[in-house]
C-alpha cells in the first residue's frame, strides 16, 4: 500500500503510513473509510478477447476478389500485419495537419498498403500550372466579394 501525497493520509492499525505491506487482520483507514484486509490473495486475469473474423473472401473468375464485409465492392487493400484483405470503404484514414495519409488497418490498426501498388493520380495541365502561376480568373470570386 502506498500513500501518494494524500490530505486525509493512510492509516494502518491507526499509525501513518506512506508505504507498507498490508497482511490478514490489519484495519487499513482511508480518510474517514475503514477497510478490514481479509486476505492479501490477489488474481489477475485479463481475459481475452477474439474479435469475430469475417470470412475469407470471395474470388471472382477474373482473379480479383471480393470484400469479406462489403459483398459489392472489390478487394484493394491489405494489412502489413494481420495479412487482413479489405476494400476502399473498410480502410481507416487518418490525417495529420499538414502531414501525409495514413491508411490504417481496421482490426489491428497497422498500415495497410495498396494490392498492386499505388495508382498514380494524373495531374492536369490547368493544375499543375496553377501551382507555379498565379491566375488571376481563378480568384475572381473571392476577389469580387471584397470589393
Amino acid at each position: 500500500m502506498r500513500d501518494c501525497a494524500s490530505t486525509n493520509g493512510t492509516y494502518v492499525n491507526g499509525e501513518r503510513v506512506r508505504v507498507t505491506e498490508l497482511s490478514v487482520g490489519q484495519i487499513l483507514r482511508l480518510g474517514d473509510v475503514e477497510l478490514l484486509v481479509e486476505t492479501t490473495d490477489a488474481v489477475i486475469a485479463i481475459p481475452k478477447y477474439e474479435a469475430p473474423r469475417p470470412a475469407p473472401p470471395v474470388v471472382r473468375s477474373d482473379g480479383s476478389m471480393i470484400c469479406p464485409r462489403h459483398p459489392k465492392a472489390q478487394v484493394t487493400h491489405q494489412c502489413t500485419r494481420c495479412r487482413e484483405v479489405m476494400c476502399d470503404a473498410c480502410v481507416h484514414r487518418l490525417r495529420r495537419r499538414g502531414g501525409k495519409l495514413f491508411k490504417l488497418c481496421p482490426i489491428c490498426s497497422h498500415h495497410v498498403v495498396p494490392i498492386g501498388g499505388e495508382k498514380k493520380q494524373k495531374r492536369s495541365f490547368l493544375g499543375l500550372w496553377t501551382k507555379t502561376v498565379k491566375l488571376p480568373f481563378l480568384h475572381s470570386s473571392k476577389s469580387k466579394r471584397a470589393e
